[in-house]
């Protein structure tokens, strides 16, 4: 299971950028994790993933 982190694949010249948010078993996934998550994420094309998306967390992946 991939934690809260964020993936890169490279497909010929691009850098698919992959935010994994965990938020399972979980009421909120804290600012701060949220934050570095999406500031760091610097993909050419970025895909930001979770199973259980959040009013916060879709406007922290709408943000960035």
């Amino acid at each position: 299971m991939i934690d809260n982190k964020i993936k890169t694949i490279d497909v010929d010249s691009a850098e698919i950028a992959i935010t994994i948010i965990t938020a399972t078993y979980v009421e909120d996934v804290p600012k701060v994790v949220l934050d570095s998550l999406s500031t760091n994420n610097y993909g050419d094309f970025k895909i930001f993933l979770t199973h259980q998306p959040q009013p916060e967390i879709i406007e922290t992946a709408e943000e960035k």
